[in-house]
């Protein structure tokens, strides 16, 4: 899709040739999310109590705000408190979607996730995260459960259903894509929701 001016075409032609557009802004992004994590971490070093908010609004108080709301109305209403050690990586999804979607709002910018390529990108890091978690809980006895029941997959023959499972894989992927392209946080909530059969194969209760 052709934009408007943007500060991309700004880079000298030959550094637009190896690096698309998309790219760069995802790069920006990452920076964004990273100086924010920084002035966030150093508001909150410079606090005489943690617990005790700061009294005007700054990168603390939004950054507390947004975990809030990643941790208690996401990852604790889904999960539970037992996928807290996993919020950094669902976190840094958000916070990567959500400063690339508000980038898009910005004259000269944008945003990332309007690009397939990016949301290739994300729906196969969630994919891979969110089965390596399954691994580490269950161990290999995940790719069973992850699979399903051999017998709800086409063909007659073990090897004809086994064939088929590459599709369903492609198939998975292929829905973060789009679900990503309509709904920019949706990888997180899938990331989440699969986290939470995770547990509850492991024999965990999500939500206590």
């Amino acid at each position: 899709m052709e934009h408007g001016f943007t500060w991309y075409n700004l880079l000298p032609h030959s550094l637009q040739a190896l690096l698309p557009e998309h790219t760069f802004f995802a790069v920006v992004a990452a920076l964004l999310v990273v100086f924010f994590a920084l002035r966030a971490r150093a508001a909150l070093a410079r606090g005489l109590d943690p617990t005790v908010p700061d009294e005007k609004l700054g990168a603390r108080n939004i950054t507390e705000l947004l975990l809030e709301f990643v941790i208690i109305r996401q990852s604790d209403a889904i999960i539970g408190q037992v996928g807290r050690k996993y919020v950094p990586y669902f976190a840094s999804f958000f916070f990567f979607i959500l400063f690339s979607n508000l980038m898009g709002l910005l004259p000269g910018f944008v945003p990332p996730t309007g690009n397939l390529n990016t949301t290739l990108g994300l729906a196969l890091v969630s994919f891979v995260g969110y089965n390596v978690i399954g691994v580490r809980e269950q161990g290999m006895a995940y790719f069973k459960q992850f699979i399903g029941p051999m017998t709800y997959l086409p063909g007659k023959g073990f090897l004809s259903k086994l064939a088929f499972v590459p599709v369903l894989l492609i198939s998975v992927i292929f829905f973060l894509i789009i679900e990503l392209f309509s709904n920019g946080f949706r990888p997180v909530g899938v990331c989440l929701y699969g986290f939470e059969h995770d547990l509850r194969s492991f024999g965990c209760q999500p939500g206590t």
